[in-house]
């Protein structure tokens, strides 16, 4: 595995060299629109955990998540990822670095999940939706993940590969499980019985995700303490060139990049409600880390879209939310 640590990618932007040496060799930086400095601070939180808790408190009442028609608040992430972290410590037993596979494409499901494996000082392993079964067995393999979450259109595929693998806890989930009531079960019917999206599969362990966040609310969660070396994510190479590769990310080197990225803000977005973001596949590793989690830390709202591909659909998104913001994957 590579580590962004190793290759001092992020990392070196928490570092605060002699500036003064430097200052009169930039000249671009007169070109900078006001607010905007080349200098980076250290950032104040030390892992994703303490960053995203303080905005669970900060924006409690706003609009965190948009999918699909349905929105959740802060203060429902803060209680739907802390249930999922109960689940996989306390009713299944993880323990803090097993690694979490997700396998699932734009959902709501997709945060509820990271940031609850994450609070529970867990790992999470990325793995794209367009994986093939030899894809996720090398995957799943290579990184000793011992559970994943998985959505019901890819399940027969790690029906085929589970025996090769480490994998010991599955939850299942369909695209609308997070929806309310009404369109839950539409968009679930329509994807399963009129579009006929998920082939059959037979994974007699699996537990539907919404069966897990109720688990999870039954039992206590212990706060678990991250450090800023703690690993956070696996993220995998497409394989394009080769077998595919994990790069190691550290929490330190994920909030190093948000505050990158944050630092590049006009101060005119830096502002709960100024702050629309059009989000897209969050396996890729900038659009984890600007998309889910940078746009968290000033109280933003996330415009989740599971099917970039539907142009018209997409179209009628950006109208409707007018966004401030979208990442490369999505335009």
């Amino acid at each position: 595995m590579i580590t962004v640590s190793d290759l001092s990618f992020f990392r070196f932007l928490t570092l605060k060299p002699p500036f003064h040496m430097i200052e009169n060799t930039i000249p671009w930086d007169r070109h900078y629109p006001e607010g905007i400095s080349y200098r980076l601070d250290t950032p104040s939180q030390n892992s994703l955990v303490d960053l995203m808790e303080k905005s669970f408190a900060d924006y409690a009442s706003l609009p965190a998540l948009d999918c699909l028609e349905t929105s959740i608040s802060y203060r429902e992430l803060d209680q739907r990822s802390r249930d999922f972290a109960a689940y996989l410590q306390q009713y299944l037993g993880l323990a803090a670095g097993t690694r979490i596979a997700i396998q699932l494409p734009t959902l709501l499901q997709y945060p509820i999940a990271m940031l609850g494996a994450l609070r529970a000082g867990m790992i999470v392993v990325n793995v794209a939706p367009q994986c093939t079964s030899d894809e996720l067995k090398q995957l799943l393999v290579d990184s000793g993940a011992e559970a994943i979450v998985i959505l019901a259109n890819f399940a027969h595929q790690l029906e085929a590969i589970l025996p090769e693998t480490s994998i010991r806890h599955i939850v299942v989930t369909q695209l609308g499980d997070q929806l309310r009531t009404w369109q839950k079960w539409i968009v679930n019917a329509t994807v399963k019985y009129g579009k006929k999206l998920i082939p059959a599969y037979r994974l007699p362990t699996a537990v539907p995700f919404g069966r897990a966040l109720r688990r999870g609310s039954w039992q206590f969660f212990q706060s678990v303490p991250v450090k800023a070396d703690t690993i956070a994510f696996l993220n995998y190479t497409d394989g394009t060139t080769g077998v595919n590769i994990a790069t190691v990310l550290t929490h330190a080197d994920v909030v190093a990049g948000i505050e990158q990225f944050s630092s590049r803000f006009p101060l005119g977005l830096k502002s709960a409600r100024a702050l629309e973001n059009m989000s897209m596949p969050p396996t890729n590793a900038y659009a984890q880390a600007f998309n889910c989690l940078m746009v968290m830390k000033f109280g933003g709202r996330n415009v989740l879209v599971p099917k970039p591909g539907d142009t018209a659909s997409l179209i009628r998104l950006l109208k409707a939310y007018n966004p401030k913001t979208g990442t490369e994957p999505a335009f």
